[in-house]
C-alpha cells in the first residue's frame, strides 16, 4: 500500500473543512428561513348565527273578544211578551261599539248608549247578542245618544216596531210605525199625555187582539217609565 504524504493529507482535511462550511451557508438555519404564515392569519369560518340572533316576527295584536254563547230573545206569546234566553256581558269597546254600556253587580249589561258610527250588528257582538237592538227598542235605525234598554221584562207587553201580532193582510204598516215613532218620542220627553193621545187616537185601534190592547191599557194607566220604555222606546 502506498503511503499519503503528510502535505497532502492535510490538503485532504483541508478541502474537507471548505465542503463542510459551504455547506452550512448554503441552507439557511431555522432563524433565518422564510417565516411561515401565523395560525391566527389562516382565514377562517363566518360564524352562524344562533337561535336567537335570528330576526323574529313582531307579536300578533289581540283581537277583540267574541261571545261563546250569545243571549237570544224569545217569546212564549208569538212576541207579545218577551225575554232574553242567556245574558248579555259586555266584552269591550271596539270600533263600531264604542258606546258606554252600564251593568249590575253580577256584570249584565244592563243599558248601551249608541256613539257616533256604531252599528247594530257590532254592538251585539260587543254585548254577547244574537238579535237586533234597533227593533228591539222600537227603531229602525241607531241615532247617536240614543239609550238601548237591554234587559226587557217578561211579565210586561212589548209592540214590534214593524207590525203588531195578527195584523191583516194590506195593512197600513207605515202609519202604524210613524205613530209608534211618536209614541217613543213622548216616552222619552216623559210626556204622559202626548202618550195618552197616541195611543187613543192612533195605535189603540190597530191592535186586533183585546187581551194585549187590555195589557197595554193597564200599563199606560200605571205610569210606570221602565214598563213604558219597554213598550215603545
Amino acid at each position: 500500500m502506498r503511503k499519503i504524504s503528510a502535505g497532502l493529507t492535510l490538503a485532504l482535511v483541508t478541502l474537507a473543512l471548505a465542503g463542510c462550511d459551504s455547506t452550512s451557508e448554503s441552507q439557511p438555519s431555522a432563524e433565518t428561513a422564510a417565516p411561515q404564515a401565523s395560525p391566527s392569519a389562516a382565514p377562517t369560518a363566518s360564524p352562524t348565527p344562533s337561535p336567537s340572533a335570528a330576526a323574529t316576527s313582531a307579536p300578533e295584536t289581540p283581537g277583540p273578544e267574541t261571545c261563546a254563547n250569545p243571549a237570544g230573545l224569545v217569546s212564549y206569546t208569538d212576541d207579545w211578551y218577551v225575554e232574553l234566553e242567556g245574558s248579555l256581558k259586555d266584552l269591550g269597546a271596539r270600533e263600531f261599539a264604542a258606546g258606554e254600556v252600564t251593568v249590575d253587580a253580577e256584570g249584565n249589561a244592563l243599558t248601551y248608549t249608541v256613539a257616533p258610527g256604531d252599528v247594530d250588528a257590532v254592538i251585539g257582538e260587543r254585548l254577547c247578542a244574537a238579535f237586533s237592538l234597533a227593533p228591539m227598542n222600537h227603531v229602525r235605525e241607531l241615532e247617536p245618544g240614543q239609550v238601548l234598554w237591554l234587559n226587557p221584562d217578561p211579565e210586561t207587553p212589548w209592540l214590534s216596531y214593524f207590525s203588531p201580532i195578527g195584523a191583516p193582510a194590506g195593512f197600513d204598516q207605515i202609519s202604524y210605525q210613524r205613530a209608534m215613532d211618536s209614541a217613543r218620542i213622548a216616552v222619552d220627553e216623559g210626556d204622559l199625555e202626548a202618550l195618552h193621545a197616541v195611543w187613543v187616537n192612533e195605535l189603540s185601534s190597530m191592535i186586533s187582539i183585546p187581551e194585549q190592547v187590555d195589557a197595554i191599557q193597564k200599563v199606560l194607566d200605571g205610569g210606570d217609565p221602565d214598563a213604558l220604555r219597554q213598550l215603545f222606546s
